[in-house]
């Protein structure tokens, strides 16, 4: 990052040449992350949690489910949704929100690193391959997830009242604007948790800066871990007063026990995801070599700069802080749509390594040094995100869904006192392969897939809205009744050949 004039070191960075609120800068990047993720706009289709969120009804029990979870507000998002999506086509506006989300937060990140010195080229680069990887294509594809964004920009919001609250020379100003930026996360941590962790991404932005002193790096670190702490705090309150009211506690709201197994999770499953950010995990040595290699262009860029073994310390620190509420818990399940703050933290840092190698080069290539890659990456990182939405999320929602209604239509509902739907197995993918948790896994594998039926059933057959409608597993030995319509979705590729094979994924 380039070193800015003569100043306070803890005092909040100055803005680099040019102005970092240029509304025309956000224009620019949400229309690059809606070409980005221009498949989810052009079809009809849910996903998961979309259907069961559409079909729940306002007041329902997936409602309080979420109040227990510590979402507060993505359950008033939930109740909006019920309220305001009248069918499966309404989905669409949701995810159009979404995006805008995105585009939102990456002009948050834009304006973070430009304010730290970085070029305005860097600074659009890095915030559209943090906004490219995989966690935020989970959040693009799905309607249900539309809020996240929002929250992860709050918890910048929050990041930046608390730089503000540190220079502050006035005390009651002071309290105020800290009181703001704890208020402001624990709204970020209402929303989803893993959204609000990119406020360490911000700090990451800040704090990692050569030319701070490492007394007011630490300080400045040590200030927001308190104003983290407390937003926790009054975050875990509303877990408790839920538990309170309501006692069937779900299981992820559970408080970790185990401290070594879960830091074995966290080395061995959760960073090597992570590290894997633009690509599907290959494999503990490539997750292990791009580690190396970041850690190694990161103590290339701050080694010789004030405090920089402080600044490393903060480095690693920040790791398992960008994942801190899902290590707090015993529910270990590292999906993509939580990576997202060690995600984007991991994007920054490999920015930083890229500028230490690049301060190794001659002097008369360091200019080019992290400019020759950047336009190359984002191409393909907006590439690779595309595609893997439309081949992992898209198309094989689409084609499920035309399967799901092919089978409920008059013609074969006529005479029917109930329907049973067989699941999917959880190998069966229209996808090329199913590669991890979110992707290319089929709608139908839950046991909400009846959700689905009753949405399409409102839409194609409204007489028969009332149907009884049973799931079953594929591998279940049950007998239906003779009056029973039986929607077979356990061999997804055969059906969808059937209906559409000129559309089906191929492997």
């Amino acid at each position: 990052m380039t070193p800015p004039s003569p100043r306070r070191a803890d005092a909040p960075p100055a803005p680099a040449a040019g102005n970092t609120r240029d509304y025309p800068i956000l224009v620019l990047l949400a229309a690059t992350l809606l070409v980005c993720y221009a498949p989810v706009l052009v079809t009809d289709y849910g996903y998961r949690d979309d259907y069961r969120d559409l079909d729940a009804g306002p007041l329902s029990f997936l409602i309080r489910h979420k109040v227990q979870e510590g979402r507060l507000l993505h359950a008033v998002w939930t109740h909006l949704l019920m309220w305001v999506a009248a069918d499966i086509r309404d989905l669409l506006y949701f995810r159009i929100a979404g995006l805008l989300g995105i585009a939102l937060l990456s002009w948050s990140l834009f304006r973070a690193l430009a304010q730290a010195g970085c070029s305005r080229l860097h600074s659009y680069c890095v915030s559209v391959i943090a906004c490219s990887t995989l966690p935020f294509q989970v959040w693009a594809a799905c309607a249900s997830t539309a809020l996240y964004p929002y929250g992860a920009f709050a918890s910048g919001v929050a990041f930046r009242l608390g730089e503000r609250a540190l220079v502050s020379r006035r005390p009651r100003s002071k309290r105020l604007l800290a009181a703001g930026a704890v208020l402001m996360l624990a709204a970020a941590l209402a929303v989803f948790q893993p959204a609000a962790m990119l406020f360490w991404v911000f700090a990451a932005i800040a704090l990692l800066r050569r030319e701070t002193r490492a007394r007011d790096t630490f300080r400045r670190f040590q200030r927001h871990c308190l104003i983290a702490a407390g937003a926790m705090l009054l975050h875990l309150a509303q877990v408790r007063l839920a538990a309170a009211v309501w006692t069937d506690r779900p299981r992820n709201t559970d408080l970790l026990q185990d401290l070594p197994d879960s830091a074995a999770w966290f080395a061995f499953e959760v960073l090597p995801n992570a590290l894997n950010f633009a690509w599907f995990p290959v494999g503990g040595v490539v997750s292990g070599l791009v580690f190396a290699a970041i850690a190694g262009g990161l103590l290339a860029y701050l080694h010789g700069a004030p405090g920089w073994r402080t600044k490393i310390g903060v480095a690693l620190a920040l790791l398992p802080l960008s994942y801190a509420p899902n290590l707090a818990v015993a529910h270990n399940v590292a999906a993509y749509r939580t990576l997202v703050g060690l995600t984007s933290l991991i994007v920054v840092l490999a920015y930083l390594a890229l500028q230490g190698y690049a301060r190794r080069l001659p002097l008369s290539l360091a200019p080019f040094g992290v400019n020759a890659v950047a336009a190359p990456v984002v191409a393909a990182c907006m590439l690779s995100a595309a595609w893997r939405v439309d081949t992992f999320f898209v198309t094989p929602q689409r084609l499920e869904l035309a399967i799901m209604r092919s089978y409920l239509t008059p013609e074969r509902l006529a005479g029917a006192r109930s329907i049973y739907i067989v699941r999917s197995r959880p190998s069966d993918t229209l996808a090329p392969f199913r590669v991890y948790d979110e992707f290319g896994v089929p709608t139908a594998v839950t046991r909400d897939v009846p959700a689905v039926a009753r949405l399409l059933l409102r839409e194609t057959a409204p007489e028969y809205a009332g149907l009884p409608i049973i799931s079953v597993r594929a591998d279940e030995l049950v007998e239906p009744p003779l009056d029973a319509l039986v929607a077979d979705m356990s061999n997804l590729r055969e059906a969808a050949a059937r209906i559409a094979p000129e559309s089906l994924v191929l492997p």
